[in-house]
């Protein structure tokens, strides 16, 4: 009785699935987890049950590098478009994987001042609200309006 109380939060702990979602179309679901000491991204579908890895973080990096992008330690925030692509921010880029070409592509470059805070992009507009000291801004089309 003594361990369930003290290991409640470490050892007997239940497992928690990082960024677990739907993907967009499907009756699949993705969630990111480590293997081999390495982050990745484990795609399975309702009837299945089966995890297959879809993306690994040392493969996603190397397609920053080939945008001469900055590398990352962890999966960044996903939101799935469609069965085959997520998209996500990085710093001032907002960017798009293609999981059938297996490769990064930039949607769109953000010109948004460093004071910018709380930013949300809209994923099928691109469209990004951000604040700068309590005021909301949209950034669209590469405007900025109040």
């Amino acid at each position: 009785m003594d361990d369930a109380i003290i290991k409640s939060r470490t050892t007997l702990a239940p497992k928690r699935l990082q960024q677990l979602m739907w993907v967009k179309g499907t009756n699949e679901y993705t969630y990111i987890d480590t293997s081999n000491s390495k982050e990745v991204i484990l795609r399975s579908s309702v009837k299945e049950k089966k995890d297959m890895e879809y993306l690994n973080l040392v493969s996603f990096n190397a397609e920053l590098k080939k945008l001469n992008l900055d590398t990352l330690k962890h999966f960044p925030i996903l939101t799935w478009v469609n069965k085959d692509a997520f998209t996500f921010d990085n710093k001032k880029q907002y960017l798009k994987y293609d999981g059938k070409e297996k490769k990064i592509v930039i949607e769109a470059t953000k010109d948004l001042p460093d004071s910018a805070e709380n930013q949300e992009t809209e994923p099928t507009t691109g469209v990004i609200a951000y604040t700068i000291e309590n005021n909301l801004y949209i950034y669209k089309d590469n405007n900025k309006v109040q």
